[in-house]
């Protein structure tokens, strides 16, 4: 009862920020440091000194071709129970978030990566993945970018507890210099549940924006460039031994189509979907996301794209033809130049096509053409 929102008329609230609380010192999430076991990745922020992004992604250039390339990415499910809990504050921020809402809130069942990012190269052995619950995802990932505010007897918020506290991270001297890096098991104290973006390429050649409502519960207000979700623990065959890309790629053909409001062409989008690249969404406890790109196929995403008048207020084509990869620079180019409130996981979706389109040059290695030559085949071949 103690941890309601509301409680003997004082009203709790909450808010994101965009720095951790650690040692009495403030950081922002973009100088997190990926951890140790992550060092061969040679991680990246894209959009580091520019101001496309608020929010701060790290990606390897080297995985992501690794994933595009490799024969097979098998999985096995771990049964290993974990408590989130660091403190009671995390109650109390889940009931602010899910309590009092016009939408019910469900705590449905979503699928963790169960290790650092560095696995998904290995060869040696199959990608962990765990069975978690979107409350836990809340209470972790969510929380730890956010403080909890309380309103005082002048009317006032005021800080009640800054959950960045719990962020799972460490300090480092790099060069004389005080950093913030993730812990080796830093999947172990977020509940980072899978997500799954993928850019919606119609029938015209074009990319779809989707104009977000405020009824989303995460990047509301902001425009989707596709299908853009979290993955379901049913998304996995229990039996394991699959290929997780395949699993992925259901994910993100179920987005795609329910975002449409197509779900009838559920089979046509899955066919039509590959996996383009991953990333750490930092300010969510390095939240695992895959991106990829939908091709339309015999799916009429521009012509008959329904919107919701919630989640989805309205939706529209970027009016630029992609007749070859290099156009996607293109895209990315008016998407910059509008400034658009583009979602994270849309941008680094689109970010990652530009880094393919740049993969056809007298330098590009023997695999990175490779990926050059899947990604132009399975659009335009």
């Amino acid at each position: 009862r103690e941890y309601r929102p509301s409680q003997n008329g004082v009203k709790f609230t909450v808010k994101t920020v965009r720095n951790v609380t650690y040692d009495n010192a403030t950081y922002p999430f973009e100088d997190i440091l990926p951890p140790d076991s992550e060092k061969k990745l040679k991680m990246y922020n894209p959009f580091a000194g520019t101001d496309i992004s608020a929010d701060a992604p790290l990606c390897s250039n080297t995985l992501n071709d690794h994933i595009m390339t490799v024969k097979a990415m098998p999985y096995h499910v771990t049964e290993t129970p974990r408590d989130y809990i660091s403190s009671v504050h995390q109650i109390r921020y889940l009931a602010i978030r899910v309590a009092n809402k016009k939408q019910h809130t469900t705590n449905g069942e979503k699928l963790a990566l169960s290790t650092s990012a560095d696995v998904l190269m290995s060869k040696a052995s199959s990608v962990p993945v765990c069975k978690t619950t979107y409350f836990e995802a809340l209470m972790t990932a969510e929380a730890f970018r956010s403080r909890i505010y309380r309103q005082n007897l002048r009317g006032v918020n005021e800080i009640n507890t800054d959950l960045t506290q719990y962020y799972p991270v460490k300090d480092v001297e790099v060069k004389g210099e005080k950093k913030l890096q993730m812990l080796d098991n830093y999947y172990e104290r977020a509940a980072g549940h899978i997500g799954a973006t993928s850019l919606m390429f119609t029938e015209n050649n074009r990319i779809m924006m989707m104009f977000q409502g405020a009824g989303k519960a995460v990047e509301a207000n902001k425009v989707s460039l596709g299908g853009s979700g979290s993955m379901d623990f049913s998304d996995i065959d229990s039996d394991a031994g699959d290929d997780l890309r395949d699993a992925i790629r259901r994910s993100m053909a179920r987005e795609t189509v329910e975002e449409a409001g197509l779900k009838k062409h559920y089979g046509t989008a899955y066919e039509n979907t590959i996996i383009t690249g991953f990333f750490h969404w930092m300010d969510r406890s390095a939240k695992p996301e895959f991106t990829g790109i939908t091709k339309a196929g015999d799916v009429p995403f521009a012509a008959q794209c329904k919107t919701d008048g919630d989640e989805i207020l309205k939706a529209e084509e970027i009016p630029i033809p992609i007749k070859k990869l290099s156009d996607f620079n293109k895209v990315y180019k008016y998407v910059v130049d509008n400034k658009l409130a583009v979602s994270l996981s849309s941008l680094m979706a689109l970010h990652r096509m530009t880094v393919i389109s740049g993969y056809n040059s007298k330098n590009a290695t023997k695999k990175q053409k490779a990926v050059y030559k899947k990604t132009f085949d399975f659009l335009f071949a």
